[in-house]
C-alpha cells in the first residue's frame, strides 16, 4: 500500500511536529512493513493550493492514501493507521 504524508508549509516546520512525524512513520512501518510510506511538502501561503499540488502528486504517485498533516500540529503515533482502518473514501478531523 502506498500512502503519501503531505505537509503544507509556510517556512519552518515545528519540532514537535517533526519528532511526532518520525515516531509515527517509524511506528507504521514497523507493524506494516510491507506498506510505503512517502513524505511531500509544499511551501506556500496559500494552503488551498498547497493541498492542491499534493492531491496531485498523491494521484500521479499512484498514493492509496493521502494524509494532509500541517506543520505546525501534533498527533498520535498511530494516525496513519487510524486513517486506514477507517476504510472511508474520505476521513476530516478537528484540530
Amino acid at each position: 500500500m502506498k500512502i503519501l504524508l503531505g505537509i503544507p508549509v509556510r517556512d519552518m516546520i515545528c519540532a514537535s511536529f517533526a519528532h511526532d512525524l518520525a515516531m509515527a512513520v517509524d511506528y507504521h512501518l514497523k507493524h506494516y512493513p510491507e506498506d510505503e510510506i512517502g513524505i511531500a511538502t509544499k511551501m506556500g501561503t496559500l494552503i488551498v493550493n498547497q493541498r492542491q499540488d499534493l492531491v496531485k502528486e498523491a494521484l500521479l504517485g499512484e498514493a492509496d492514501y493521502l494524509l494532509f498533516l500541517d506543520a505546525d500540529m501534533r498527533f498520535p503515533i498511530d494516525t496513519i493507521e487510524r486513517l486506514i482502518e477507517r476504510d472511508k473514501d474520505i476521513v476530516a478531523a478537528n484540530y
